[in-house]
C-alpha cells in the first residue's frame, strides 16, 4: 500500500511539472485573481455613489443692527446667532478612467481626481438666537437682514469644514473605498491622492 501511495504521488508530481513546463504561467491563473486596468476601471465605474464624508458644523455669529437719525445711532439690536450646518465633500470616481489607472502586474496604482464640497447647507430647525438685546428705538430684524445673517452662516459653517481638512477626509475616505473594493484581488493597490489648491462651495 506504502508503494502505491509514492508512486501515485510521484506521478502527480511529474503531471504537475510537466503542466509547468507546457504552460509557463499557470502560476497566474491558479490561486491569483489579478484584473487589467480596464476591469479595474469597471468596477470603480460601477460605484453607484461617490465617495463622500459629511461634517457637522456649529458656529455663533455675532449680529449689530444699528438704528441711525442724521448719521447718529439711537438704537441698537444684537444678538447672537448659532448656526448649525453640515458639509459634504467627495470624490467623483466616476471621472475616473484610463489615464488614472496602471496596472504593473500585481500592483495597481490609482490617481484619484480632486475632492470638492458637494453640498452645504444651515440647519434653519437646529440653530438659535442666544443674547438679544433690542434698545427702544432699535430696529426689528428684516427679512433681509435675517437672509444675510444665513448666508454669513452658511459662509462660516464651510469655513469651519474647510479648517477641519474636509477634503483631506474626502481623500481618505476614497482611498479606503477603493481598498476595499479591490480587495478582493491579490493585487497591492496604491491610491494617490491629489491635493486641491482651494477649498470653497
Amino acid at each position: 500500500m506504502l508503494k502505491k501511495i509514492s508512486l501515485g504521488a510521484l506521478l502527480l508530481f511529474a503531471g504537475w511539472a510537466s503542466m509547468r513546463f507546457v504552460f509557463p504561467h499557470i502560476d497566474n491563473l491558479i490561486g491569483r485573481n489579478h484584473l487589467p486596468s480596464n476591469m479595474v476601471i469597471k468596477r470603480i465605474q460601477e460605484l453607484s455613489e461617490l465617495a463622500t464624508v459629511r461634517m457637522l458644523s456649529e458656529v455663533v455669529i455675532p449680529v449689530r443692527v444699528e438704528n441711525k437719525v442724521f448719521g447718529q445711532t439711537v438704537g441698537v439690536t444684537s444678538y447672537l446667532y448659532i448656526v448649525r450646518g453640515q458639509v459634504l465633500a467627495g470624490v467623483d470616481l466616476s471621472q475616473i478612467g484610463t489615464s488614472n489607472v496602471a496596472v504593473f502586474g500585481d500592483k495597481i496604482e490609482i490617481q484619484l481626481p480632486v475632492p470638492r464640497i458637494l453640498d452645504a447647507k444651515v440647519d434653519v430647525s437646529r440653530s438659535e438666537v442666544v443674547e438679544y438685546h433690542k434698545d427702544w428705538l432699535a430696529p426689528d430684524i428684516s427679512p433681509a437682514s435675517a437672509q444675510q445673517v444665513q448666508q454669513r452662516g452658511l459662509a462660516a459653517v464651510v469655513k469651519q469644514a474647510c479648517e477641519n481638512e474636509v477634503l483631506a477626509l474626502a481623500n481618505r475616505q476614497a482611498t479606503f473605498t477603493l481598498s476595499q473594493l479591490l480587495g478582493l484581488t491579490n493585487q497591492k493597490v496604491a491610491v494617490k491622492t491629489t491635493k486641491p489648491e482651494t477649498c470653497k462651495y
